[in-house]
């Protein structure tokens, strides 16, 4: 059967079709199975909702978190899903980056046979199978200077030590303490977790005159303080909060990441340091309000001539860590902009803040 001149050309046409999508196809996924297989190297880059961590350069890297509540209303979640629970659908962000620390803090001490928490209790204890969860998802620091951790006395403080340091995590600071004795040194890092919830605030001035000392004697040391302060479930800082944080940034302090508000509030740029003056709850049991399961985790990389900061909202489903679709993450980033800084808006919206 001769084919006419039309139909040569329809042929002709489809062929061509067929193939440039064979080709299109086999490109694609090409492109998928390296990006997946390379995940775990330092060849990739890791895109989440348009946030993006660049592995092709050899920085310090730190993901820094809010409040952890590993008890209380998520037992009968732990009790079905295991203590992985509330971190599994953001592995890729947890795992897939390879963040020298991975930073939270701990709202309570981990004891043996620690009794289930009752609802409404503000008395928390967590079992010793927290600590290997923890570590499981990659957290290897976290603050246990708070006005929780000593629940069960500072019996309850040694023993999370023990249990965190057996699980290769560090536990920084203490619940009175604002001195070097439980400062955390990593590499030219320094952290400093303090409790500044009342009636703590007085350990203020001992912090300052450590930090000052230590700017003296080596001004290359990156000083982090984690401060757990303010008030709860309030979007914006208090005085008290603001005055301390200037403070600490003219005695020497290159960054200060806070929490114990429940909420995420504002970021301040003073004197081109950042102040992250809560992140919010990472994983906790409290689903009254929007804010209160809303989270922010904050990827630092730092080079000697630039700082980058990622910015990734998260939202908790029945205290679980989900990525925001890109409206919610639109308008968390809009809300996020206008409590902040007016100088940092444009970056905040765009999810990177820089500082050079």
């Amino acid at each position: 059967m001769r084919l006419t001149k039309i139909e040569l050309i329809f042929l002709s046409i489809s062929l061509v079709i067929i193939l440039v999508t064979s080709i299109f196809f086999v490109f694609a996924v090409s492109k998928f199975k390296t990006y997946s297989e390379g995940l775990n190297t330092d060849n990739v880059s890791l895109n989440t909702n348009n946030n993006y961590i660049n592995n092709n350069l050899k920085y310090y890297r730190i993901l820094f978190g809010g409040d952890l509540m590993m008890g209380r209303g998520l037992d009968k979640y732990f009790n079905q899903y295991g203590y992985d629970y509330p971190f599994l659908k953001i592995q890729s962000l947890l795992k897939d980056i390879d963040w020298n620390i991975v930073y939270g803090n701990l709202e309570g001490p981990i004891i043996n046979n620690a009794p289930s928490i009752k609802p409404f209790s503000f008395t928390f204890g967590f079992v010793p199978e927290v600590a290997s969860a923890l570590k499981r998802n990659g957290f290897n620091l976290l603050n246990i200077s708070n006005n929780h951790i000593t629940n069960y006395g500072y019996q309850g403080v040694i023993s999370t030590r023990k249990y965190l340091r057996e699980n290769d995590i560090e536990p920084l600071g203490d619940n009175y303490e604002c001195n070097l004795k439980y400062s955390i040194t990593k590499d030219n890092f320094i952290f400093f977790g303090v409790n500044l919830v009342p009636p703590n605030e007085d350990c203020v001035q001992e912090l300052i005159n450590t930090i000052k000392n230590l700017k003296e004697n080596n001004k290359n040391y990156f000083i982090i303080v984690t401060p757990h302060w303010g008030n709860e479930y309030k979007k914006l800082p208090n005085d008290f909060q603001k005055e301390v944080a200037h403070q600490l940034i003219d005695s020497g302090v290159d960054l200060i990441i806070g929490h114990h508000p429940h909420v995420v509030e504002g970021i301040e740029l003073y004197h081109q340091k950042l102040i992250f003056y809560s992140l919010g709850n990472l994983v906790f049991d409290q689903y009254f309000s929007k804010d209160t399961q809303e989270s922010l985790l904050v990827g630092f990389q730092y080079t000697p001539l630039t700082q980058e900061y990622y910015l990734f909202p998260l939202k908790s489903v029945w205290s679980q860590l989900n990525y925001l679709d890109a409206d919610e993450e639109q308008k968390f980033l809009e809300n996020l902009a206008n409590i902040s800084s007016p100088e940092l808006k444009e970056m905040i919206l765009n999810g990177r803040i820089t500082i050079e």
